[in-house]
């Protein structure tokens, strides 16, 4: 497939398929060392755009190991999914977990740079949304470096508004709050 190129997919059972990949639910625990590489490796290009170090903010998810990863994410009730290529490779990964009665916070959205652009975030995405939709979830929550200008765009076409900016203590960045109403 072209870069850019649209992505028809369609749902089967609980995968939702691409003629070379595939969306499902995953096993966190089963998958960590391959989904915790998938992260460091997503979001190391992040941090080298944005000059995210180790040094001036360890918390990064560029530069978090496996157990501090688990601790972050396997919670009660989270979601985890996977973008599989046709070799089964994990080459994506979204968590999401809930935070309030109906509101669930996206914790991590992210798809290997060598498959960027093909649409597997947008996969990502729309199963996330299915899942949580049949649960009753009123919003999904996301933060991003308020810099990251094509990622903001991305998720203002998929209908999230921005709900604010905060500043953290010991993070380099001011993180963008944006919201989508299911």
């Amino acid at each position: 497939m072209g870069q850019g190129a649209p992505q028809k997919f369609y749902e089967v059972g609980s995968r939702m398929h691409t003629p070379n990949f595939t969306v499902s639910r995953v096993d966190l625990l089963e998958n960590l060392p391959e989904i915790g590489r998938l992260i460091r490796t997503s979001y190391a290009d992040v941090a080298a755009q944005f000059n995210i170090t180790r040094e001036n903010c360890a918390s990064h998810p560029a530069f978090q190991a496996d157990d501090l990863l688990l601790a972050k994410l396997n919670l009660p009730l989270a979601i985890h999914l996977a973008a599989h290529n046709s070799d089964g490779e994990i080459i994506g990964f979204a968590a999401a977990t809930p935070t309030k009665k109906h509101v669930v916070e996206g914790l991590r959205f992210c798809v290997l740079p060598a498959y960027q652009g093909l649409g597997l975030g947008n996969m990502l995405l729309d199963k996330l949304l299915h899942e949580l939709r049949q649960g009753k979830v009123r919003s999904l929550e996301v933060g991003l470096i308020d810099a990251n200008e094509p990622l903001k765009a991305w998720y203002l076409r998929r209908g999230f508004v921005q709900t604010g900016k905060r500043e953290y203590a010991g993070v380099p960045f001011v993180v963008c709050r944006m919201q989508l109403k299911l």
